[in-house]
């Protein structure tokens, strides 16, 4: 039984949020040959056969149209990574969900955390950078990557780390998800993370509201009291890095140069109905920044309505699984929200593959008529 190998799943999932292919993808068809008979009887509805077809459907007319245009050295990289994250995390998760929802989600959490720490912990020591915005060199890959990139995965570090903080009964799990949350920040400071501190606070705002519909004082106590901690303890240590992050809010706002990337991708797309556009050499940049925009401008109109059909699924699940999952709905909410203003398909895939893996338990749960609970670990 899968409940017998649950310990191995939170290991793959956990690698899985990670990020390193070499690592997770035998781990994962280690855990699928131990449980292989599981897959093959699990009563899958047409809800989700349905969401597992729009998704691998979505990837290969992606890649099928776009390879040739991506800007990327090696696409078939991200072909592979992409196609066997649609093909077995997606009901690999849902099968697993109703039992090992919380778990599943946190592990994924807690293996980009770890990743996206190690990254600026090493650049901290060894790269002698005092702020990392726009120049983060990956250890693992060689490669230097835009610090946006990581803050955005710990934006949805912090938020989901934030549910448990607010769900959990147990003192250990408290503190443990308080450092947490205190070391995101700290390190989305250090990267020069707009977006982080814009998309937390509205995170924030939302849940504050929803414990206060549904009274649940004790939730927003413990709101507001995070936040004054972070705050008391956050900002001596970062006080030394917080110039860089104040300047580019006091030069820009909340304004980038992504707007007038959007603008030009928004104006080729009809013109492009398979994609291929190029963005003018002024702009700076090779990329749209936004998911909808570059899934367009590498494929064209028949993934990004495959995209948007996948996106409105998540959306009306909001209707059928009310308040009991609106803390997992709202998780999604970020990413998209992080998503919109990154560079994905090309870029950091850690933020997709959470984003697959949040609808594929929302999924089971709706489908599974079972309330959404956290444990106490």
């Amino acid at each position: 039984m899968i409940s017998n190998n649950k310990y191995f799943l939170y290991l793959v999932i956990f690698a899985t949020g990670f990020g390193i292919p070499a690592i997770y993808i035998p781990l994962m068809v280690v855990y699928i040959f131990l449980t292989f008979n599981t897959y093959i009887i699990y009563p899958y509805n047409k809800e989700f056969i349905s969401y597992y077809v729009l998704v691998n459907v979505f990837v290969q007319i992606l890649f099928l149209i776009g390879y040739s245009n991506m800007n990327i050295s090696n696409p078939l990289n991200k072909y592979f990574l992409y196609t066997f994250c649609s093909v077995f995390i997606i009901p690999v998760v849902y099968s697993n969900s109703p039992k090992h929802s919380f778990e599943i989600v946190i592990s994924y959490l807690l293996g980009a955390f770890i990743m996206d720490i190690y990254t600026v912990y090493y650049n901290f020591m060894y790269m002698n950078f005092l702020s990392l915005y726009n120049n983060v060199f990956n250890p693992f890959t060689g490669e230097l990557i835009n610090s946006p990139s990581y803050s955005n995965v710990l934006t949805i570090v912090f938020c989901g780390i934030m549910n448990l903080l607010i769900k959990t009964s147990s003192s250990f799990t408290k503190i443990f998800s308080i450092i947490i949350l205190i070391i995101c920040s700290v390190a989305a400071a250090y990267l020069g993370g707009r977006a982080y501190f814009i998309i937390i606070s509205l995170f924030l705002i939302l849940s504050s509201y929803n414990s206060l519909l549904s009274k649940k004082i004790a939730g927003l106590s413990i709101i507001f009291i995070t936040i004054w901690l972070l705050w008391i303890i956050i900002y001596p240590i970062i006080e030394p890095y917080t110039l860089n992050l104040i300047n580019r809010f006091d030069e820009k706002g909340a304004d980038s140069g992504r707007y007038a990337l959007w603008v030009a991708s928004i104006k080729d797309i009809p013109f492009y109905p398979f994609g291929g556009f190029i963005l003018s050499d002024t702009l700076d940049s090779k990329w749209s920044h936004n998911l909808w925009l570059d899934v367009a401008r590498l494929s064209g109109w028949v993934p990004l309505l495959f995209l948007v059909i996948i996106n409105s699924k998540f959306v009306l699940l909001f209707n059928k699984i009310k308040k009991n999952y609106y803390d997992l709905w709202l998780l999604g909410v970020v990413c998209l929200l992080v998503m919109s203003q990154d560079v994905i398909i090309e870029g950091s895939p850690i933020i997709f593959i959470a984003y697959i893996i949040i609808n594929s338990v929302m999924l089971s749960f709706a489908n599974n008529n079972i309330t959404y609970r956290y444990s106490n670990f």
